[in-house]
This record gives structure tokens, sequence and C-alpha cells, in this order.
């Protein structure tokens, strides 16, 4: 069929360094609003916003949650190990809704873990994650590249 449609996203990032930069605070708020326009009866659910998976809720398998409307939180405590090596503890916190008024920080599903970062001068390489505290279980993501 013709999908005619409209999705703006919104994704904040801060990160807040100290202690000469060997430690950060990562921060990021996503939201991500989709709608029908020009008559169509709907967004295509394969474009529709998702969470869960190794770069959202990592505590929950990929595209667990899909929806017209997301939100998600996220903050990393990012700090030095060794050279090319950091660690990190995360906790994420996000839903899906049908309506967009119903984007609010009720019943937010979350999780937290602990990660390592592979990197070298130009970024990160490689990371790491161990999620938990979801009822889908504990999670281990491996994936080249940084999440936020």
């Amino acid at each position: 069929g013709n999908w005619s449609f409209r999705r703006t996203d919104l994704d904040l990032r801060q990160y807040l360094g100290f202690l000469a930069d060997r430690r950060v605070i990562a921060l990021r708020a996503l939201v991500s609003s989709s709608h029908a326009t020009g008559g169509s009866t709907g967004v295509p659910f394969y474009l529709m916003p998702t969470l869960g998976g190794n770069d959202t809720l990592r505590g929950f398998r990929n595209y667990r949650f899909r929806g017209p409307h997301a939100l998600l939180f996220q903050a990393e405590y990012r700090w030095e190990l060794w050279s090319g090596l950091d660690a990190a503890l995360f906790y994420d916190a996000g839903k899906v809704a049908l309506r967009r008024s119903d984007l609010n920080f009720s019943k937010l599903q979350d999780d937290y873990g602990v990660g390592f970062r592979f990197n070298t001068a130009n970024g990160v390489v490689m990371r790491v994650d161990a999620a938990f505290g979801s009822p889908d279980g504990k999670h281990l993501h491996i994936v080249f590249g940084g999440v936020f």
C-alpha cells in the first residue's frame, strides 16, 4: 500500500567530564513521534520507533517495544581503567505509547548494567555491555562502536 506519514526524532546528549576528563557522565534523552499524513491509515509498523537492544533499552531484546511514539533516557558513568580501555555503569529507562499524550514518566521500562569500551584516539572501537533488571532476563551485547 501507499504510506504517507511524518516521523520526528529529538535526540539530546550531554557529556560532563571531570578529573581531567578521565571520568565522564554521559546523558541522553530521546523523543520520537510518528503519525499518518495525507489521508494515510497509519505508520508502517517496521518504521515505527522501537526500544530494546544494544543501543536503547539494553536489558531487553532487540525491538522489544514498538509504537508510534517513544521516550528514552540513558545515563552512563564512564571512567578510564587503562589507556584504551574504559569501564561504564549505565541506566536506561523508556517507553513507547500509542498516543503522544501518553509519553510521560509513569510506567517506564528500565534496566541497568556494566560495560567496557575498547577505544583508540578516534573513538570507541568496540564495547561489551551486560544489562540486568528487566523481565526479559540478562543480556550481553558485543557491539562495534559506541552507544551514544
